[in-house]
C-alpha cells in the first residue's frame, strides 16, 4: 500500500492515504477517489477501532472527447474477453 499517514486529530489517523486519478464510472461520468485506513486510538495511543475507507473526492461529467476515447478503448479492448 502506498500513500501517506495523516493525523486528523489526537485520536484519529488516516493510514496509507492515497488519492487516485480520474476513472470512468459510466459512459458519461467519472470520479476521483481517495482510499485510506481510519484508525482510532485511546489516550494511551493504542488502536481501539479501524476501518478501510474509499471516499469520492470529486465527480464530473465527461466531455464528448473523453466519451469517444473511452468508447474506442472499449471497442479495441473489451472487458472479459
Amino acid at each position: 500500500m502506498g500513500g501517506k499517514d495523516v493525523r486528523q486529530s489526537e485520536s484519529q489517523w488516516y493510514l496509507g492515504y492515497d488519492e487516485h486519478s480520474w476513472r470512468a464510472i459510466s459512459s458519461y461520468e467519472e470520479i476521483r477517489e481517495a482510499s485510506y485506513y481510519v484508525l482510532i486510538t485511546n489516550a494511551e495511543g493504542l488502536v481501539t477501532n479501524g476501518r478501510l475507507v474509499n471516499a469520492v473526492l470529486e465527480r464530473r461529467k465527461m466531455s464528448i472527447g473523453r466519451e469517444k476515447a473511452r468508447a474506442e478503448r472499449t471497442r479495441l479492448f473489451p472487458r472479459g474477453k
